[in-house]
């Protein structure tokens, strides 16, 4: 069959699907894309309005000519009289080619309305001219201005909004067709101002993602009610983060029982857990449908408390424990050890990244994922002892990445003996060693290989704080790449042992 002879709907799905396959959503997947509109005028036609709902240009050009681009494309499709008012203004306006009008309204194919790629296109379309007669901010206002009203006019279907507070947000028009399949927002809020917030009360009640940041230290009550507020005004949340709000957290928190039916993922991020209060604990436990649960350099994470938590998150299958504030060494065993036991075998992925958590904290908490956790497929542990971690291998079958550092000195009998234990599944291997300069010997690895011939092992990553034979690392990686495991080594001296290390997982 021609390739043009594809209808616009099969090929439109067939586009759709290169977009949907990478789950990363990145740029490469948009990459993927872009050669189709060289094919015919027909996928041309077809494509642009997918390319076009996130306009992403190809990797080399530079940001700054990225949003160039983007700004030039935008501003050749304004209306007649808003092109005279740029004109007016002294702001330079890009000639058209050939002196016609773009072949597409690229503007009505938009899907995310980003405040700050507006306000950057602004910059980067005024910073570099010269003799204007006045303040380069007045010119960056005035198109900030016009890119918002342009893409409020004409986008068809937004469904997402971020807005990091450093633009002029306009009033959304609660019968705006445009804004009836927002699904998602990401806001920062400083000093108080919830403009944003109210006029997202105004036109959203459907919101499935809110993912809200406070800039500043301390968070007004009337911040947190206006958030509180939005919450409950969702018929069905499914997402929501909360990043930087202390005082009056608690006023946030209890707005949460109102999704408790709909809510499967709770991110908290830089939150101070003081703040909290009975009737907050309670609001969370009630969400019995939570799927991932993540806590993120939260301060005062201890069990003193956590204590009134009576109830976890039966069906929970992920969860982040990921705290990094120095000052802040509480490891909170009990209130961790009760979410494990209480998802039980439902939990699928467990990070637990800790300032130093005392070792018989440490342990408590590995023998209850050794115990509970039949079923997880992924573990980021920041320090294990090998009799600790052979616990989890024998209990853990369905694990397929593993992540830890090792608080025992290694040798070649303790690596060869550690591949009689990895489960069957299990791809990838990222094991950490920080207290020898071990690095295993060839007749180690082929002893390895030996034991691990049913696993299906795929990569292999090893930190040490190895001076070592570049032969024999050279022969080690390739005795384990013909059994088909990729293998990298990192040398701890030259880039040391740091809580980052756990960030990449």
């Amino acid at each position: 069959m021609s390739i043009n002879l594809l209808s616009t709907e099969i090929l439109k799905e067939i586009f759709e699907n290169i977009i949907i396959s990478d789950t990363t959503r990145s740029c490469n997947s948009m990459s993927n894309l872009r050669p189709c509109i060289s094919v015919s005028r027909h996928w041309c036609k077809t494509a642009i309005p997918i390319l076009w709902r996130t306009p992403i240009f190809p990797g080399e050009y530079s940001p700054e000519k990225t949003t160039k681009l983007l700004a030039r494309s935008y501003l050749l499709c304004l209306p007649k009289d808003k092109r005279v008012y740029i004109k007016n203004e002294g702001i330079f306006f890009p000639p058209a080619p050939r002196k016609k009008k773009p072949l597409f309204d690229y503007p009505a194919f938009l899907r995310i309305l980003d405040f700050d790629r507006i306000s950057e296109m602004a910059k980067f379309w005024i910073i570099h001219r010269r003799t204007l007669p006045k303040p380069k901010v007045y010119y960056m206002d005035i198109l900030k201005e016009t890119f918002c009203e342009l893409f409020m006019e004409r986008a068809e279907m937004i469904h997402f909004i971020n807005h990091s507070g450093n633009i002029k947000v306009p009033i959304f028009d609660n019968k705006s067709p445009n804004l009836q399949k927002l699904r998602k927002i990401q806001f920062v809020e400083r000093d108080d101002d919830v403009t944003f917030i109210e006029n997202i009360i105004n036109v959203a009640n459907n919101l499935q993602h809110i993912i809200a940041q406070f800039r500043n230290t301390l968070s007004s009550l009337y911040s947190c009610k206006a958030l509180a507020n939005l919450i409950e005004n969702q018929n069905s949340l499914q997402h929501l983060g909360i990043f930087g709000y202390n005082q009056n957290i608690s006023t946030i928190i209890q707005s949460i029982k109102s999704q408790k039916n709909s809510l499967v993922r709770l991110e908290l991020c830089n939150i101070d857990f003081q703040y909290f209060n009975n009737n907050s604990f309670e609001s969370l436990s009630l969400c019995n449908n939570l799927r991932s649960f993540e806590i993120t350099n939260c301060k005062r994470t201890n069990d003193t408390c956590l204590r009134t938590w009576k109830n976890m998150f039966p069906k929970l299958q992920k969860f982040k424990f990921n705290n990094n504030v120095f000052y802040d060494i509480s490891f909170p065993t009990n209130f961790i050890g009760k979410i494990i036991e209480s998802a039980n075998n439902n939990l699928k992925y467990i990070k637990i990244n800790s300032t130093s958590p005392p070792k018989e904290n440490r342990s408590k908490i590995a023998n209850i994922i050794a115990e509970n956790c039949k079923n997880l497929q992924h573990l980021s542990f920041i320090t294990l002892s090998n009799s600790e971690i052979f616990s989890i291998l024998d209990s853990c079958q369905n694990l397929k990445e593993l992540k830890f550092f090792t608080e025992n000195k290694f040798d070649d009998n303790i690596f060869s003996e550690m591949a009689k234990h990895l489960p069957p599944k299990l791809q990838y291997w990222d094991l950490a060693i920080e207290v020898n300069n071990y690095y295993p010997s060839e007749e180690a690895v082929e002893l390895f290989i030996e034991n691990i011939s049913k696993n299906s092992l795929k990569v292999f990553h090893f930190t040490s704080l190895y001076f070592g034979d570049p032969y024999l690392e050279c022969t080690v990686k390739r005795l384990l790449e013909q059994k088909g495991i990729m293998t990298s080594f990192t040398d701890a001296n030259i880039e040391p042992f740091c809580s980052n290390y756990f960030d990449t997982m």
